[in-house]
């Protein structure tokens, strides 16, 4: 996927684009940390429709994701996509992961099939930070393989046409990090309804992946965090293939807010990231029901309201700026829609299921009709300007979707 060169300079109006008085970031002795809780390997029944086998020559791949609840509809497609790339680990993780709290995740995964060349790990740690995964106490040095991706568990690596896997590109165009850029895939119905060929548009930024080699065990707060590549003060001079890749530290004395820029080796783009924002209205509703522990809230009680995460759901579903086609195997993506449901109807936490199911009908109704307010004001030209070259749900001094969302004259809550 080509991305026009004027998107590079986009952090330009940030700080005129450099921080003088900033500190080169420290590394933090973990000493005996113990973060760490616990891993349960999972022993899935091998999946009769899979054949991929991975060659136990050359490099070796791993996936770190963080999963939740609201993952679950989601996770095999997630697995058996990253599985068909030749991943030979996948570790899934998340705060007490392997506590009571989140035994219907352990349980859902330990029923899913897949394929035997491609390990499924289940990591629990006492924190792990939602913003910058890899920045997890204690999660890199459980890490075994020459390569780690990072991602969420709702964007997909898309390669090249003529790249079948990740052996393959490392043979073709090796290098120490590859950067993908994000193109945002939405669905707003109910439940989980798009079909490939996907219909995407370029976002900002993307995701990662790197030589864990160069990466300190002990990793440095970063800004942007999970966007950028963390490395060690020694390798100054990675290859790099993709676009928007920055690394820290830099030993000078100005330097970029995300750090120093690392260029390309050449133009080839190692493909780009899928992202699944919005996998559903249902999707988008479990993420913020579930985003805070204690006692559920009736939906009945806020369906009314339209709080960011929706109207970015409805700008994302609207937007038709930079499109691109997302052309993939019919069934990289299977939602387990029964899960789905079942979910939203538990989460709306109403009295019986019938309530619960007007109450999701009532908030997508409401939700369409902000949906359309929105195109109206979209249709007389309002945009925010600088998308897809700033930020998306990050506040950013004026300049991000979300600062445009919250300025127009719609009721949008936090």
């Amino acid at each position: 996927m080509a991305v026009s060169p004027h998107l590079r300079p986009w952090l330009l109006l940030l700080l005129a684009a450099s921080v003088t008085s900033m500190q080169l970031p420290k590394f933090e002795d973990s000493g005996t940390s113990s973060n760490f809780q616990g891993e349960l390997v999972l022993d899935l029944a091998p999946d009769p429709d899979e054949s991929v086998m991975h060659s136990a020559d050359g490099p070796s791949f791993c996936v770190i994701a963080r999963v939740t609840t609201a993952d679950l509809p989601y996770m095999e497609s997630f697995l058996r996509h990253y599985s068909r790339l030749g991943v030979n680990t996948i570790y899934l993780f998340n705060d007490g992961l392997l506590e009571a709290k989140h035994a219907d995740v352990v349980q859902y995964l330990q029923a899913l099939r897949m394929t035997p060349s491609t390990t499924v790990k289940l990591l629990s740690f006492k924190e792990v930070k939602h913003d910058d995964p890899v920045g997890t106490a204690d999660l890199l040095p459980l890490l075994k393989e020459d390569y780690v991706i990072n991602v969420d568990a709702d964007e997909f690596w898309i390669l090249p046409k003529n790249i079948s896997s990740l052996p393959n590109l490392l043979r073709e165009h090796p290098a120490d990090i590859y950067f993908m850029r994000w193109v945002m895939v939405v669905d707003d119905d109910m439940q989980s309804a798009i079909e490939a060929p996907y219909e995407g548009t370029v976002g900002f930024p993307g995701k990662w992946m790197a030589n864990l080699s160069m990466i300190p065990r002990d990793v440095y707060p970063r800004p942007f965090g999970h966007h950028t590549v963390p490395l060690r003060l020694e390798y100054m001079h990675p290859v790099v293939y993709g676009d928007f890749t920055y690394g820290i530290p830099i030993p000078m004395q100005t330097w970029s807010v995300l750090g120093r820029p690392l260029p390309p080796a050449g133009a080839f783009e190692p493909g780009y990231m899928a992202h699944f924002w919005g996998r559903s209205f249902s999707d988008v509703f479990l993420k913020i029901a579930l985003r805070g522990e204690g006692q559920c809230q009736p939906l009945s009680e806020y369906n009314t309201q339209i709080d960011q995460r929706l109207a970015t759901l409805a700008f994302l579903s609207l937007n038709k700026k930079m499109p691109v086609k997302v052309d993939v195997n019919e069934d990289m993506f299977k939602p387990d829609l029964e899960l789905e449901l079942k979910l939203a109807v538990k989460a709306a936490c109403e009295k019986d299921e019938a309530t619960a199911l007007a109450s999701l009908r009532q908030f997508h109704e409401n939700y369409l009709k902000f949906k359309q307010d929105l195109s109206e004001l979209m249709d007389q030209g309002s945009y925010p300007n600088m998308w897809p070259s700033t930020a998306l749900t990050q506040s950013l001094m004026g300049t991000s979707v979300t600062d445009w969302l919250h300025s127009l004259p719609l009721n949008i809550t936090a």
